[in-house]
């Protein structure tokens, strides 16, 4: 969903048991972030349950809890979690950029993508980088709609601990600098089920739960 849109979606509830079910929405604690509708659609039955997002709210990431009560005896309270991606208006495609600290000399090449998605043309004025090391080169690929940003991260060039960031101008005035975050990481090192001997690979057994001793009982005569 784009920043300053409204979006909605329905689930429907369904009872599978004999008893006549009775279902009622539980009262949010706090301002809710997603409106909510409950809608009988055969009594006891089957019901629809809308729920609406709409302005203000922030961007990025949206999560909220659905609470409902009803008189089945194991299932009194129905929880459903509602979530959601509110874009920005001018949105960075990806929202960082992940370099691998194990790279063994290797250079490192990825973009990033500016899409527009107002009606409103916003045009890419520069980029930049506080590390003069990683080279930048800007793409329009449809003006005042779609730009890219090659990067390009020389092999002997390391991401410091703190990380670096890359800055996009464009001539918005709600969004006229954006940075993304230029990150290093240390990838986990494999595990699987086996184990190197003699040049070989063989699987490991796999653990034998104990069995569960019997004896047998002869009735005294």
């Amino acid at each position: 969903m784009i920043e300053g849109q409204s979006g909605e979606r329905t689930i429907t509830i369904k009872n599978n048991t004999k008893q006549h079910m009775k279902i009622k929405l539980k009262k949010a604690i706090g301002a809710p972030l997603f409106k909510r509708k409950l809608t009988k659609i055969k009594r006891g039955q089957l019901y629809r349950l809308t729920l609406r997002l709409s302005p203000p709210y922030k961007v990025g990431f949206q999560r909220e809890q659905i609470q409902l009560e009803t008189n089945i005896k194991h299932e009194k309270t129905l929880s459903i979690w509602a979530m959601g991606y509110v874009s920005p208006r001018v949105a960075v495609q990806p929202p960082y950029i992940r370099v691998s600290a194990n790279r063994a000399n290797q250079p490192f090449r990825t973009q990033l993508r500016v899409i527009n998605y107002g009606k409103k043309p916003v045009k890419v004025l520069g980029v930049s980088s506080p590390a003069p090391q990683i080279k930048l080169t800007l793409k329009t690929n449809v003006a005042g709609k779609n730009y890219s940003v090659l990067i390009d991260i020389p092999k002997d060039y390391n991401i410091p601990p703190q990380g670096t960031s890359i800055t996009i101008k464009t001539d918005d005035t709600k969004r006229p600098v954006i940075n993304v975050p230029v990150r290093s990481f240390r990838p986990y090192p494999r595990r699987g089920p086996y184990k190197r001997l003699n040049n070989r690979i063989m699987r490991r057994k796999p653990t034998q739960s104990p069995k569960a001793s019997t004896s047998k009982i002869t009735p005294k005569k």
